[in-house]
């Protein structure tokens, strides 16, 4: 399972990969990039325990009765 601290690491490699480079096509994959994981980090966050929403899903079917 991964934390909302953990999401925000990886953004903030994007934001460092997108100050360093100099190309600006790099840079603004490395912004949408970071902007992704940070919005992950939030969503995590919203959730209360700690799981991305498709975690949470699966999570929820798991619980669901087999048909048979």
């Amino acid at each position: 399972m991964t934390t909302a601290k953990e999401y925000r690491a990886h953004a903030k490699k994007c934001f460092a990969r997108a100050q360093e480079t100099e190309s600006e096509e790099l840079r603004q994959a490395s912004l949408e990039m970071a902007a992704y994981w940070m919005d992950a980090a939030m969503r995590t966050e919203c959730l209360g325990d700690g799981r991305t929403e498709p975690e949470q899903q699966a999570a929820s079917l798991r619980r669901l009765p087999v048909a048979n």
